[in-house]
């Protein structure tokens, strides 16, 4: 007779549990150490608890999630996984290059490798099983016949028959989850071009030229290479990494080192392009080029990089290329900063709104910049700029402009969508993000807005994918990772957001993470998040987040204060109706929460994008006139 492993561990993990120092008391969910109660949170107390039911065996990451999340859950799960294993790992002190408790089985799972003892100290079951016999099999064997060699023969056969069957269906169940499969892509990484004038003023060139290489680079062959982004690029500028090290945490085959210097109206470059699995240079070439040549330098060195990868252009690739003209010197130079500046956050926009108005007026024909200048048009609606009709009317000018010199800018499509998604025209910004990533599949910034469309629409699965194609793209950005997570808080997947904004630390979006905690009744956690969302989601929103945890928390005066701030700040400034409709809803007002919302319709309120999918406004679902509101926008049934 054989023990069923999980059912005898379920009956002593109904008691206390001894592990080193620590004793875990799974009935009353209390982990101890030496005496002393240790706080640990849900998520990681599930997993800790699972991994002590599986005593020694290997828990993959599919078991973690269906444990934690449930078999429903279709959102990343990855960072949900890796916080709860490091905060599990932070109460047991456990290192886990040298594991007393949690081992790391790469690429499959975690296993829990230290001794279970019950609350009298005596060995688990599956541990005294093991010590008397080795490791059992997971598997329920028949017990084979003693009764002759004939029988013995036919015995070992069953079980070899069982055995082959089990290692059969596990490999079918991995192929009808989906084996990962190899990708297609050459993936390439272009490391911010080093300046080399010595000059900290030229640094908007050399680094606006490292984002035209990679523009260029990733538009070239996107079905065939595969480009890091700008954002995840930058964070290598001065690194004394190596460059297998940098391929080994960007997962690229080839690293591009170039370095610039610009003198007058002269350029050189020199650029050698490095296989990163053996760090051999494959290709070096040095270049002097007249300033008004630059353009055609990066396509020339994108041409270079194709080539030496084994990446053939299509006869439209190369004519592309060919189609591309010189532009004047200073409207390049004036453009380059605009790129510069426009990377950068806060009052930065309205210095890369003037660079890129600079950049036109010198020549009034280049596109990018017209593209450009129409996507920091509505960077500006939150930097105290002209008022938000204007500026939409100022953006779709410079879009359309874009769009009439050159139908093959994947920025001049992204711009159309944002302002389509801005007029409430869905279907028309479905089809300009597509264009957008049609023109330009590497294009990570086009990957994440088509993403948080696809979230607004409530096609949260769609969503997912286009926010991991920005992930691959960029997988330094906390932007995109804070998306992934702000996914899960809108499908109202609480402990996952949780999980996937703590996992960010400083970096997280903290309004929704507050948010987050809210819905878990974890308040004291809420307000302390709140505290910190100015950093991204500006002062105004702060207080809506803070009315609602207020309200939820039982303090309706502290609530009411937040109103009165926010009516406080319009006396100076433009805020958003929907900031006073959420801080009404969270008061319990619907009637003026309903209002607030109409009032954003006449304005044109770009947030009311979320409308639809906001967890808060499930409370108005029932109101004819929230239907009304939805119908008036024509969001998707």
């Amino acid at each position: 007779m054989l023990y069923s492993a999980p059912g005898v561990l379920a009956a002593l993990l109904a008691k206390v549990v001894k592990f080193g120092e620590f004793e875990l008391d799974c009935k009353r969910y209390e982990l101890l150490r030496a005496g002393r109660r240790i706080k640990l949170q849900k998520l990681p107390m599930e997993l800790l608890i699972l991994l002590l039911e599986k005593e020694g065996q290997l828990v993959t990451r599919e078991e973690i999630v269906d444990r934690l999340w449930g078999e429903g859950v279709f959102l990343d799960t990855e960072h949900g996984i890796n916080t709860a294993i490091r905060k599990v790992r932070n109460v047991l002190r456990d290192d886990p290059d040298r594991p007393r408790f949690v081992q790391t089985v790469s690429g499959k799972g975690y296993r829990f490798v230290a001794d279970l003892t019950n609350g009298n100290g005596a060995k688990s079951v599956l541990s005294a099983v093991e010590a008397a016999s080795g490791p059992q099999l997971p598997v329920a064997v028949p017990e084979i016949s003693t009764n002759g060699a004939a029988g013995s023969r036919k015995g070992v056969a069953l079980t070899l028959l069982i055995l082959a069957l089990g290692a059969l269906t596990y490999v079918g169940w991995r192929f009808l989850r989906g084996v990962p499969k190899p990708t297609k892509h050459v993936m390439v990484a272009v490391l911010p071009f080093e300046n080399i004038t010595g000059d900290p003023g030229q640094d908007y060139f050399s680094d606006g030229f490292t984002e035209e290489v990679i523009t260029q680079l990733g538009a070239l062959s996107p079905e065939r290479l595969g480009v890091i982004a700008r954002t995840t690029s930058m964070m290598y500028k001065h690194t004394s990494k190596s460059v297998q090290q940098i391929g080994q945490e960007l997962g690229v085959d080839y690293v591009l080192e170039s370095s610039v210097r610009r003198d007058g109206d002269q350029v050189r470059v020199a650029a050698q392009l490095i296989r990163t699995r053996d760090q051999v240079h494959i290709w070096a070439q040095s270049y002097d080029r007249h300033i008004t040549r630059s353009i055609a330098l990066q396509d020339e060195i994108a041409r270079s990089v194709s080539s030496e990868i084994s990446v053939k252009l299509t006869p439209e690739e190369r004519r592309s290329l060919a189609r591309r003209r010189a532009v004047d010197a200073e409207a390049h130079s004036e453009y380059l900063q605009g790129l510069y500046y426009g990377s950068k956050s806060g009052a930065n926009v309205v210095a890369a709104v003037t660079h890129f108005k600079n950049s036109i007026q010198r020549d009034p024909t280049f596109a990018p910049a017209y593209a450009q200048l129409a996507i920091n048009y509505l960077d500006l609606r939150d930097s105290g700029g002209p008022p938000l009709k204007e500026l939409l009317s100022l953006a779709k000018t410079a879009a359309a402009k874009a769009l009439e010199l050159d139908p093959s800018l994947p920025q001049a499509h992204l711009a159309l969508g944002l302002l389509a998604q801005g007029d409430y025209n869905w279907s028309e910004a479905e089809v300009q993000y597509g264009a957008a990533l049609t023109l330009n599949p590497n294009c990570a910034e086009c990957h994440h807005e088509y993403g948080v469309f696809l979230e607004g629409m409530g096609r949260n699965e769609e969503a997912v994918v286009q926010v991991k194609q920005a992930i691959e793209l960029d997988p330094m950005s906390s932007d995109n990772r804070n998306q992934l997570a702000l996914i899960s808080f809108t499908a109202r997947q609480f402990d996952l957001a949780i999980s996937q904004f703590e996992s960010l630390g400083e970096a997280a979006w903290w309004a929704p993470l507050a948010l987050s905690y809210v819905e878990k009744n974890r308040f004291d956690e809420a307000l302390a998040a709140s505290k910190n969302c100015e950093v991204h989601w500006g002062s105004d929103f702060c207080l809506v987040v803070q009315s609602r945890i207020y309200c939820a928390w039982g303090r309706p005066r502290d609530a009411r204060k937040a109103i009165d701030r926010l009516k406080e700040i319009s006396h100076h400034r433009y805020v958003y109706p929907t900031f006073f409709s959420g801080a009404y809803l969270a008061a319990g007002d619907k009637e003026q929460a309903l209002t607030w919302m109409e009032r954003a319709y006449d304005e044109r309120d770009p947030a009311l994008f979320w409308l639809k999918v906001w967890p808060s406004n499930d409370l108005l679902h029932s109101e004819p006139r929230f239907q009304a509101l939805l119908q008036k926008l024509n969001f998707p049934q």
